[in-house]
């Protein structure tokens, strides 16, 4: 949740995606949603983190040869790991010197949507201690919208049995 609130466009974002989302989410639910003006930017993040998670989910069950899981921070933990698993999954070629040089590479010091920005992970780190501190209310009310919605409808207590916390 705080990687969705820490954008400075994330309400835009949000709001934006909204509307999908909650009608994705709630082809799949049993439980009625709350329309998208009385919910929180916590709650909207809520939205996006299942909704899209969810997607995921199916995704990997229909197409268990075709795609592949990633987890960003263990990624940006282990580069050179990490990339020679996608590269295998893809039937490509680990080369020993591009994943050594990963690390340096600059394009992975820059921010993907700004890459006039620098952005490294440890300012990615420190964005998102920031954004915890700050939207620590949002994010609680994220939190409490997923935990409501697993109490009344099992497809969503599945997700959050089987996911990391948001």
């Amino acid at each position: 949740l705080a990687t969705l609130l820490s954008g400075q466009n994330s309400p835009e974002d949000l709001r934006g995606h909204g509307p999908g989302r909650i009608r994705r989410l709630q082809a799949r639910c049993r439980a009625p949603l709350a329309p998208l003006h009385a919910m929180s930017l916590g709650e909207l993040a809520a939205l996006g983190w299942l909704a899209e998670t969810m997607s995921q989910q199916d995704a990997r069950r229909r197409f268990p040869d075709r795609v592949l899981a990633v987890d960003f921070e263990e990624l940006l933990s282990s580069l050179r790991d990490g990339m020679a698993r996608i590269l295998g999954f893809l039937g490509l070629p680990t080369d020993a010197r591009y994943l050594a040089g990963l690390e340096a590479n600059p394009v992975l010091k820059r921010y993907s949507k700004a890459p006039e920005l620098p952005f490294t992970p440890a300012a990615r780190k420190a964005l998102l201690d920031d954004t915890r501190r700050d939207q620590c209310g949002e994010i609680d009310k994220g939190l409490a919208w997923l935990e409501r919605l697993a109490r009344a409808d099992d497809t969503v207590a599945s997700v959050m049995a089987t996911t990391a916390t948001p």
